[in-house]
């Protein structure tokens, strides 16, 4: 079909543009319509992790510099704190850094360019909310968590990896950008 399409397009420039002159017009010619099939994309259920897992012992995972970096947002403390665990950082650079707790769940605090209007797109349940100063959007990617702030053309992305996707982690990933933000 799309083969066709192009041959027909070609043969027409072709026709139309072999008598090029002053008052020359193209001949009339109909595009044909054709109907795409309407469907949905499914989405992607909630699930939970389950309970008991294995968990990591402290200093098994290499880690990486908190003090540096985008790290120097929010600290390991802070982040063990508000997620109620101990955390390590295992990534950190001036645009990323990440939280990994016993039990693999990972907090990963980014910056990217863009605006809050393209990033609801990206969400299921998107609820706006306000972190300090900053207008944010928070909801559902790939069934976890996640929270964008924006300043300016740059957005702070707090995200939840391994998280279950719930209130309560919602508004530890507000706590985590409020912090955040305030250094930002």
């Amino acid at each position: 079909m799309r083969r066709s399409l192009s041959l027909v397009i070609a043969g027409l420039l072709i026709a139309g543009c072999s008598n090029v002159g002053p008052g020359a017009t193209l001949p009339p010619f109909n595009i044909p319509s054709f109907n795409i099939p309407s469907f949905t994309i499914p989405s992607i259920p909630p699930f939970e992790l389950p309970s008991g897992l294995p968990t990591i012992p402290p200093g098994v995972l290499p880690s990486a510099d908190a003090g540096s970096g985008l790290c120097t947002l929010a600290s390991p403390a802070e982040v063990g704190a508000i997620m109620g665990g101990a955390v390590t950082v295992t990534e950190s650079t001036t645009a990323s850094c990440s939280y990994i707790t016993a039990s693999f769940s990972t907090i990963n605090l980014r910056t990217e360019q863009g605006d809050l209007a393209t990033s609801r797109i990206l969400l299921t349940n998107a609820k706006d909310v306000t972190v300090g100063a900053y207008p944010g959007v928070i909801g559902s990617f790939l069934g976890g968590p996640i929270l964008y702030i924006q300043r300016g053309g740059d957005l702070l992305v707090v995200h939840g990896i391994l998280v279950a996707d719930d209130e309560a982690n919602q508004a530890k990933l507000v706590q985590i950008g409020q912090t955040a933000a305030a250094r930002w």
